[in-house]
């Protein structure tokens, strides 16, 4: 007479078994573009690609600032979005350029490091 497993045992055997791929996926890791290039500036692509840049407008929305200074300093609404069409900004950019972090995204962000953003 062969021994059992535990109940607890061989539900977990059971769960493996079930729970095999016949083709496992296979993990395909490699950092992001832009790794390379300096953290702040790194972070400021980051930010601006994802909505979360430290805009005025964002700054208000999360209390930091008051409700009256969300402008940018060309006047308009200073939003993630404005960022990259303000016309301080000598480069266009697009969520593209971010993605890529092509030149546009460098500069922009660039720009914007000066004004801790």
């Amino acid at each position: 007479m062969e021994p059992k497993d535990p109940p607890d045992q061989a539900r977990l055997l059971r769960w493996r078994a079930e729970e095999e791929l016949d083709d496992p996926i296979q993990h395909n890791q490699h950092l992001p573009p832009g790794k390379d290039l300096q953290w702040e500036l790194w972070k400021t692509i980051n930010r601006l690609r994802t909505g979360v840049a430290r805009t005025r407008s964002n700054m208000v929305k999360w209390d930091f600032n008051n409700k009256e200074d969300d402008k940018c300093e060309c006047g308009e609404r200073q939003t993630d979005e404005h960022l990259l069409n303000c016309t301080m900004n000598p480069t266009q950019c697009t969520k593209n350029d971010l993605a890529q972090v092509n030149k546009n995204a460098i500069d922009t962000a660039t720009h914007w490091l000066q004004y801790k953003i």
